[in-house]
């Protein structure tokens, strides 16, 4: 099940695009989605990351269930999506950092990095063009401290 759902993840990222308190539980069918961004700003491309989350959120009925976690610095929410509980998490910290919140959230949940997706900003695509990739920071400081 979990194989399909970078697939399943993918398309309902792209549709975006055009719940509880945070509890850990045991790992397994748990995924983190992480929307990265700089905390507080609104409206600009490098914050498309929340942006989508926030869509996300609300294609998923939780987007009023967001709590601040205190563990990894972040608004998350929780929700089950088929056989996978699905974590989304908004780091509260500036870009060049959200790696630190990612880190932070993936020992709290108890996720391995293929365990992890980053949605953010690539000024090297067109805008409003979106990839899934595996592994890479390439020059993107922020996501270094999640490898």
């Amino acid at each position: 099940m979990l194989r399909r759902l970078p697939k399943r993840l993918g398309r309902l990222l792209s549709r975006t695009m055009s719940h509880r308190e945070a509890d850990p539980r045991a790992a397994g069918n748990r995924v983190l989605v992480a929307g990265l961004g700089n905390y507080g700003l609104r409206g600009t491309r490098h914050n498309v990351g929340m942006a989508v989350l926030n869509q996300l959120a609300q294609k998923l009925n939780v987007a009023d269930q967001w709590k601040a976690d205190r563990r990894c610095c972040a608004d998350v929410t929780i929700t089950n999506v088929e056989e996978a509980e699905l974590v989304l998490m908004k780091p509260r910290r500036l870009m060049n950092i959200n790696g630190l919140s990612v880190a932070s959230a993936a020992e709290t949940y108890d996720l391995g990095v293929e365990d992890i997706y980053l949605v953010h900003d690539d000024l090297d695509k067109p805008l409003g063009k979106m990839a899934i990739k595996l592994g890479g920071s390439a020059r993107y400081e922020g996501k270094a401290p999640v490898e």
